[in-house]
């Protein structure tokens, strides 16, 4: 008899707790319901339904990340990626597909590379959304090209090159007499020749001039000097434009072969030729 009522409070008491354990399984995977029922938020599930989640939400990160969506490893959406105030910070890629946006309206920091897709051409800015400022260290490009409008018809200009890392300045003047002697290192501040002075390694500037008057000219650099003289005696006005040229005072390269012989992007004169 007592095996028997030892027997009927264990079931009591397995059924109870089991009871227990359900109502919190119920809790955590049903929808939430209309009062009086309880009102629980629905779990995160691999379902197609779309789910808000109001907080933050933490992956891999061990709670460093607390606003927001922090991600270590590897993020990758086939859609559209909207950034709020708390943004998306991630220690390793952000992947989208070929047709997936990230719409900010603030900064978005980025530790590593934006690639585009190799299969696909993608642009950065567009014409009707273009980049107001973009700074590099240093930036490889096939073509340079502003394009200015004149009178209602857009024009391609094709930056050209210039070998070497060098910085260039031109302009006309005029003097009277057969000799001018130009003090680079006091002109006016923020004028085109005391600028080119200050970027420039001053022993580097190679000067060009052209004669708009009746006589011959030619000039040189004599120290901080730019010297313009007149092959022969001329007492009338003589008109000159002038052009320097000097590599840049931030230019440490020792030879013109690039340090990344694996980048993709490049004219490929080998093949043109």
């Amino acid at each position: 008899m007592e095996i028997k009522n030892i027997v009927v409070k264990l079931s009591v008491l397995v059924t109870f707790f089991s009871l227990i354990v359900l109502s919190g399984i119920f809790a955590w995977t049903d929808a939430p319901g209309n009062p009086p029922n309880p009102n629980a938020d629905p779990p995160l599930n691999i379902g197609s339904i779309t789910q808000i989640k109001k907080g933050g939400l933490i992956l891999n990160t061990d709670g460093i990340y607390e606003n927001g969506l922090s991600v270590i490893g590897d993020f990758v959406a086939a859609g559209d990626i909207y950034l709020t105030d708390d943004g998306i910070k991630t220690n390793a890629n952000m992947i989208l597909g070929s047709t997936g946006d990230i719409d900010t309206a603030g900064t978005m920091s980025i530790g590593g590379d934006i690639i585009p897709l190799v299969d696909v051409t993608s642009d950065l800015g567009s014409a009707s959304n273009a980049w107001d400022e973009i700074y590099f260290n240093k930036g490889y490009f096939s073509i340079l090209d502003p394009i200015y409008q004149i009178e209602g018809k857009k024009y391609a200009t094709y930056v050209s090159d210039m070998t070497g890392l060098k910085a260039e300045t031109a302009g006309e003047l005029e003097f009277r007499g057969n000799e001018m002697i130009i003090n680079l290192s006091k002109q006016e501040k923020e004028s085109d020749l005391w600028l080119f002075y200050n970027i420039v390694k001053k022993d580097t500037i190679i000067p060009f001039v052209s004669s708009q008057s009746p006589v011959g000219l030619y000039g040189y650099i004599d120290g901080e000097n730019f010297v313009i003289k007149t092959i022969s005696e001329y007492s009338g006005i003589v008109k000159v434009s002038y052009r320097l040229i000097g590599e840049r005072i931030d230019n440490t390269a020792m030879s013109n072969v690039s340090e990344d012989q694996n980048i993709s992007t490049f004219i490929n004169v080998d093949g043109i030729r």
